[in-house]
């Protein structure tokens, strides 16, 4: 459970920043 945690918030992270990313670029 805390390994799915993990691994769901780190892809919560990373699609927040490639979000902001995006944003930014634009």
């Amino acid at each position: 459970m805390q390994l799915c945690q993990q691994a769901n918030s780190m892809r919560v992270s990373v699609n927040t920043t490639k979000y902001d990313y995006s944003q930014v670029k634009v």
